[in-house]
């Protein structure tokens, strides 16, 4: 390999990464980062253009053939199906849909709209699905999905999200591995109901520290009142000498 064509390797690499930093805006970077980047890398502009083109998303213009694929799956739930289903309804040839969650909830069926961004995570996980910046559509959609209502736009905002839908033959390579616990309590709750039986409390577990008193009385009228230790058989028994005098008297 060429040190050119390791070099344009190795800005590839970075500025895809970057890309998929879920704050990152092309229009910023254009602005602010653009030529530290070219410098940092030895690129010029055309080579930047090129970069900065080849790693925007892709997205499937046959949006058929995409939901298919989608219903194909046995991963990804009903609900999954059904944010693909509204998804679908809202892409167009170009395949890059740009609606709120609260249109998607409703064009769904849902009141909630955290059931959507559970069903847009699971058709992330799978590869079918990417997010991207309102800002970094084509610009033809760009200015459809920030247009006003009135003029015929959708009034989306600046930091609004709008999806791809990724072509079935690369979503292996966009899928995300791992399985993330949903939550931090379902986890605990597994870890508990798989923990061993935990050994039966002794009679003074309610104290507390190295060493605790005693003051019960035993079967045979011995009081205890000694100190008992941690990891000791039980408590030291001291013979109260009031009650032996009392019982040498009944004899």
């Amino acid at each position: 390999m060429s040190a050119l064509s390791e070099r344009l390797s190795a800005a590839f690499t970075e500025f895809e990464a970057l890309r998929q930093a879920p704050d990152f805006d092309e229009t910023t970077f254009s602005r602010y980062d653009a030529d530290a980047f070219a410098e940092r890398h030895g690129l010029d502009g055309d080579e930047l253009f090129a970069i900065v083109k080849h790693t925007r998303p892709k997205a499937s213009a046959d949006r058929f053939k995409w939901l298919e694929a989608v219903n194909a799956r046995r991963d990804i739930g009903v609900r999954g199906l059904r944010t693909a289903v509204a998804l679908f309804s809202f892409a167009d040839d170009t395949g890059f849909p740009f609606p709120s969650q609260q249109a998607l909830a409703r064009r769904a069926g849902y009141r909630d709209d955290a059931e959507i961004r559970r069903g847009l995570a699971s058709l992330v996980a799978i590869g079918a699905l990417r997010k991207v910046r309102v800002t970094n559509l084509p610009p033809e959609l760009a200015a459809k999905a920030l247009g006003p209502r009135k003029a015929g736009g959708s009034g989306r905002s600046k930091r609004g999200t709008a999806y791809a839908l990724v072509p079935p033959a690369e979503w292996p390579r966009n899928a995300q591995t791992g399985t993330p616990c949903p939550s931090r309590y379902r986890d605990t709750v597994s870890l508990l109901n798989h923990q061993d039986k935990p050994p039966p409390a002794s009679q003074d577990s309610s104290h507390s520290g190295k060493e605790g008193r005693t003051g019960s009385v035993a079967p045979s009228g011995t009081v205890l009142l000694g100190v008992r230790k941690i990891g000791s058989e039980g408590p030291i028994s001291v013979q109260d000498p009031t009650r032996e005098e009392a019982r040498n008297d009944a004899a």
